[in-house]
């Protein structure tokens, strides 16, 4: 980790998590809207990197928040935060497997989350200084192509099929 102070940090001009030990394995969610959960677990587990390498279970956070919402219906940074914040988790990925839809409402936390730093909007170089310092961070992302007038051939523009991804 980089024991700079926040304010003496001078950025360098490039920088690759992989060179540094700090990149989390790449996962995925499948076809549940999970992405929230999948963000924010993963930016602390690069923040932990690279004295500790943990997985955290996606599973735990998405269905033990405290919100009226599946994992099918998404969701967001505030979410992410009530989970963490209130000490319910994170728990292991190998003690609540990934996608089986189950969950222990009462395994014990192996890490207390004590801060959440929330970023200027759209302040770049806030974003980069956190990257460098601190690890991954959590961004939310709002794609509403309906809104936008777009019909499904718009879409195709895009979307893409091979990644299931926009």
């Amino acid at each position: 980790m980089n024991n700079q102070a926040p304010n003496e940090t001078k950025l360098p001009s490039a920088y690759d998590y992989r060179e540094n030990g700090r990149s989390p394995a790449v996962q995925d969610q499948g076809d549940l809207g999970t992405c929230w959960a999948f963000a924010s677990l993963t930016a602390l587990e690069s923040s932990l990197t690279p004295e500790e390498y943990l997985v955290f279970s996606r599973d735990h956070m998405s269905l033990n928040h405290v919100f009226d919402r599946q994992q099918e219906d998404g969701g967001d940074y505030t979410m992410a935060m009530s989970y963490l914040l209130s000490w319910k988790g994170p728990v292991l990925e190998q003690q609540d497997p990934y996608g089986d839809g189950k969950t222990d409402s009462f395994l014990p936390p192996v890490k207390h989350v004590q801060e959440i730093q929330m970023l200027p909007e759209k302040d770049l170089e806030a974003i980069k200084k956190a990257v460098f310092l601190y690890g991954g961070v959590h961004t939310p992302l709002y794609f509403a192509l309906a809104d936008e007038g777009l019909t499904e051939m718009d879409m195709g523009q895009y979307y893409r099929i091979d990644t299931a991804s926009y």
